[in-house]
């Protein structure tokens, strides 16, 4: 079917132009002119990348507002989907911690509760990463 192979190109080609990305500006315009097109997969990429990339100084473009407001754009995308699978959730989970967000944003509370729906599929690095970020 032409239409779900294209879909699925333009799904892998938004996928490398995220992890392709050089700083977290790179990553925050992507966000910003591509969230409606996000699945979970592009929602866990762009914050895992931000994550990286905010951990850099040399990478680091954004202050922590026009973060901020990148990560919200993911989220609202985010709690747009009827699930997340275990893998995204947890390098949802790993990259928000990594942030510097933990317990008290409102990203992270509904990260949580999704986790005992899909702890069952963790393979250990998942499990691991999730672990970790709630050390």
């Amino acid at each position: 079917n032409k239409l779900s192979m294209s879909g699925l190109s333009a799904a892998r080609i938004l996928t490398s132009r995220i992890v392709k990305a050089q700083s977290d500006g790179e990553v925050a315009d992507i966000v910003k002119q591509h969230v409606g097109e996000f699945d979970e997969i592009h929602v866990s990429t762009a914050a895992n990348k931000l994550a990286k990339l905010t951990a850099r100084r040399h990478t680091r473009t954004l202050s922590k507002n026009q973060r901020d407001s990148v990560l919200l754009l993911l989220e609202k995308r985010l709690r747009g989907f009827k699930s997340i699978r275990a893998r995204p959730l947890s390098n949802l989970v790993w990259s928000y911690a990594k942030l510097g967000y933990h317990g008290n944003h409102s990203m992270v509370h509904y990260l949580s509760d999704q986790v005992p729906r899909v702890v069952n599929d963790f393979k250990p690095q998942e499990l691991a990463n999730t672990v970790w970020a709630w050390a």
